[in-house]
């Protein structure tokens, strides 16, 4: 059922471990498909993990910060900005002509 989690062209070779299968699966629970995970390393719980995200490319964070929901840090930015601008009604202007 996860097997086309785990394999992309780049990484085919690379075996994951147990603690990586693990936390792909808890990642896949939060984010779906919104990243790549093929370039997860994992050695101890302390390890930065590196996601791809399709918008901005490569991101790290620690597992426990991602696991929250963080995500990328630019599409959050993007996501508050949005939020701000709709708040204060910015970009949405109708002039008179």
């Amino acid at each position: 059922m996860w097997n086309w989690l785990f394999s992309t062209d780049d990484t085919y070779d690379y075996q994951y471990n147990d603690m990586e299968r693990n936390y792909m699966k808890e990642l896949f629970n939060i984010y779906r498909n919104k990243y790549d995970y093929s370039k997860i390393r994992i050695r101890s719980k302390h390890d930065k993990v590196v996601l791809v995200c399709s918008q901005h490319g490569d991101f790290s964070g620690s597992q426990y910060c991602i696991l929250l929901g963080k995500g990328c840090p630019l599409c959050n930015k993007t996501k508050r900005l949005e939020l701000l601008f709709d708040y204060y009604g910015i970009g949405k202007v109708k002039r008179k002509i």
